[in-house]
């Protein structure tokens, strides 16, 4: 269980790394975060990079950061530095070897409710295109996966309780070690024929 964290932590792919080091196959890894997919922190980034407009100042160094006053030294707490969104947590999971198993959806957000009702069709559209788009990109690939992963991402994008949630409840399951997530990557890197 990692409750309200991930968003505290700079090296948030490390964690996902000891999440999967930690756990079994088929473990359950049960994640609470801000939701900064929801609209209004998609609004408020847009506006002023802040993660509520009007109210929270942008990320800075009077505000976000914390400094411990013990005699062992002056240990960083970081704020809300690094907010992340579901399409960045289900990258960092994949990468280490977990998958998106359920989102529980909690309390929505009023103002992204409201938001909701003007954008939701140009969220679609947008959506729509940048799928067709990367499905006519990759239409002679060998990669047969590309169309799963193509629509596990537009699904997130589009599912509207994920743009209302006040919160991210996002529960994963390990699918396998490290080594074996990082082949499989490899793989489909292969497949793409993506130079580096």
């Amino acid at each position: 269980l990692c409750q309200e964290g991930v968003e505290h932590i700079p090296d948030q792919l490390f964690v996902f790394r000891e999440f999967n080091r930690i756990l079994k196959k088929h473990g359950t890894l049960f994640l609470t975060s801000p939701n900064y997919s929801q609209l209004r922190s998609k609004i408020s980034y847009l506006l002023s990079e802040s993660e509520y407009f009007y109210k929270i100042m942008p990320p800075n160094e009077i505000e976000s950061i914390w400094f411990t006053h013990d005699k062992a030294g002056n240990d960083m707490y970081f704020g809300h530095i690094f907010l992340t969104g579901i399409q960045k947590l289900r990258i960092l999971a994949k990468i280490s070897g977990f998958k998106i198993k359920k989102i529980h959806h909690t309390r929505a957000n009023h103002t992204s409710l409201f938001l909701l009702l003007f954008f939701y069709p140009l969220i679609l559209i947008i959506n729509l295109l940048a799928y067709m788009r990367a499905m006519y990109k990759h239409k002679r690939s060998k990669a047969g996966n590309f169309k799963n992963v193509f629509r596990e991402i537009i699904k997130l994008n589009i599912d509207p309780l994920i743009l209302i949630d006040n919160h991210l409840f996002v529960e994963f399951e390990k699918e396998c070690e490290l080594d074996e997530a990082k082949a499989t990557l490899q793989s489909k890197y292969n497949d793409f024929n993506i130079e580096t």
